[in-house]
């Protein structure tokens, strides 16, 4: 195969809306290619999706080896021309069967909603090595999808809770969500289709796991304060926030009303977490869902120790991780390492 060759780099084709480029905070694309070494990566290529673009064949300038892309903006948006652009680059893979994806656009679709991700979680913590099986826990989540919420059974909730739009990428308020006090609030604040997804105590504390390939980066970040469980009927308790945007601000003008009385101290004891168990568990998600470029939010409970899975995310920011020239040596070791697994793969069935 032409990629594995010795000496010849390998030509990436690359699609991602402007919007990510900004955050990723890498060089202008067209300009990229110069700056990486040829021997690895050749030729770094912009596609074009939108229809008055020239055909991708004619963008390609020749065979591609592998291309990336994040298109679960567009599957989450569900319009027309959104469509048309999964579809254009879906028909141009279909052709190029050779073309490594770096991810491939069922993986992403899977990503694209909350519902699924919520699956997705559960099966990860069924594939997990015994040691660290029986310290991860998937949070329970409740998927209201029908206005009707009387079909919904709230009884296993246990207040405080997270509400979160299903639709996990694409409009501007799905990264909007709220920390909710109790049932009548749920109720009375939210319209359905949403996500209720348990609450931990965690110190305000959340770790951020990253995927590239075989290679994993862990950050930590602030979070949302420890709350105090609410019982009580007639409490109106919710704090709405947007996790794009920095969170301590938000959390000041909140602490200001009368609902940050349900702000609990933090507690001492069980934040240890080990950097080894996180890199398992991001390898292990890898697999599970057969990606290259995802993250994984989690927290240590601060009562138990466990730890607790919250949210997936498809090619989420590397900017302050690696480079943008790292970036692509990184997904053609993947890309590599992929290709071969499947002559393997392929040699094995033949015998």
């Amino acid at each position: 195969a032409r990629m594995t060759t010795r000496g010849s780099g390998v030509r990436v084709g690359i699609y991602v809306s402007a919007a990510k480029l900004r955050k990723l905070k890498w060089p202008a694309l067209a300009t990229l290619g110069a700056t990486l070494d040829p021997s690895r990566v050749a030729a770094v290529v912009p596609l074009d999706l939108d229809e008055a673009a020239a055909p991708l064949e004619a963008q390609a300038g020749g065979a591609l080896d592998v291309v990336v892309h994040k298109l679960t903006d567009q599957i989450a948006e569900g319009t027309e021309a959104a469509r048309l652009q999964a579809a254009r680059l879906q028909v141009y893979l279909d052709a190029h069967p050779a073309i490594v994806q770096v991810d491939p656009l069922h993986v992403q679709q899977r990503l694209s909603r909350r519902s699924t991700i919520a699956q997705i979680l559960a099966e990860l913590t069924t594939r997990l090595p015994p040691k660290l099986a029986g310290r991860v826990r998937n949070l329970h989540t409740l998927v209201v999808a029908s206005p009707s919420v009387a079909d919904f059974d709230f009884s296993k909730l246990r207040f405080p809770v997270m509400c979160k739009k299903d639709v996990a990428c694409g409009a501007s308020d799905t990264h909007v969500m709220a920390v909710v006090m109790n049932k009548e609030s749920l109720l009375k604040h939210f319209t359905p289709p949403y996500i209720v997804q348990e609450f931990v105590n965690h110190n305000s504390v959340l770790y951020k796991i990253f995927l590239l390939g075989t290679h994993v980066f862990i950050q930590k970040r602030p979070s949302l304060p420890n709350f105090a469980a609410d019982d009580a009927t007639g409490n109106d308790g919710v704090l709405v926030y947007d996790n794009q945007k920095p969170l301590q601000p938000q959390l000041a003008a909140w602490v200001s009303t009368p609902d940050s009385r349900y702000i609990a101290p933090a507690i001492e004891g069980n934040a240890a977490v080990a950097e080894e168990d996180l890199h398992v568990l991001a390898r292990e998600l890898g697999k599970v869902i057969g990606a290259a470029l995802v993250g994984l939010d989690l927290v240590v409970d601060a009562v138990t120790g466990d730890l607790a899975l919250i949210d997936i995310n498809y090619f989420p920011s590397y900017s302050g991780l690696v480079s943008a020239q790292d970036f692509f040596y990184m997904v053609v070791e993947y890309a590599q390492q992929k290709q071969h697994e499947q002559q393997a793969a392929t040699l094995t069935s033949k015998i």
